[in-house]
């Protein structure tokens, strides 16, 4: 099962690639329908991050060319639904882009409604999620750069033991000629000792 899921993932993955390419020249409408067919085939084959960037690329076309239609322009709901999809996920980033989008599209006249309460809430809510995500973010920066350094100096350090470990030889080498003259010394101050008691 693994396997056939990573060979579907790889394989849409690739026919996305051809589809949006193909797309490009096409009308919006026609991007808009590739990109919710691809989003909604990496969602059943679990490629979370392939579906989570798709239906980015989905909301940020719509945004740019029907930000006046009632139909098609992004509310503040489908912008809190894809930050909150991907601060679920792991995607920090742009979960902090997108809940910074679904405040711009809740309309300062909303406030003045008899739910203004409910809407201020519902904002404090969403800064509330945005800061997280930005916290998150940055932890999983420094996270990233520890990793990093830690890494860098493992690898310092395993330099250091390399030439260490080579360091040794030479003493060794000379010790180990040095116990040899050393030794040879002895043996001629004994014969010459025993030449002269011999004489």
């Amino acid at each position: 099962m693994l396997a056939t899921r990573s060979v579907a993932r790889r394989m849409i993955r690739e026919r996305s690639a051809e589809a949006f390419a193909a797309a490009a020249v096409e009308e919006v409408g026609t991007r808009l329908s590739v990109a919710d067919f691809f989003a909604r085939a990496f969602a059943l084959a679990g490629d979370v991050e392939s579906c989570l960037a798709t239906r980015y690329e989905a909301l940020v076309l719509r945004e740019a060319k029907y930000s006046d239609d009632p139909h098609l322009h992004v509310s503040d709901e489908e912008w809190l639904t894809f930050a909150q999809d991907s601060l679920d996920n792991g995607f920090y980033a742009i979960a902090s882009k997108a809940f910074a989008n679904a405040l711009v599209h809740i309309h300062p006249s909303h406030l003045k409604s008899t739910n203004s309460i409910l809407k201020r809430d519902k904002i404090n809510d969403i800064r509330g999620l945005q800061n997280l995500a930005k916290s998150l973010s940055a932890q999983r920066s420094v996270q990233a750069q520890s990793t990093e350094y830690m890494k860098r100096k493992a690898s310092g350090i395993s330099e250091k033991c390399n030439l260490h470990s080579e360091k040794p030889k030479l003493p060794g080498n000379l010790m180990f000629r040095l116990g040899i003259k050393t030794r040879n010394a002895q043996k001629l101050l004994c014969s010459r000792m025993k030449n002269l008691e011999d004489v």
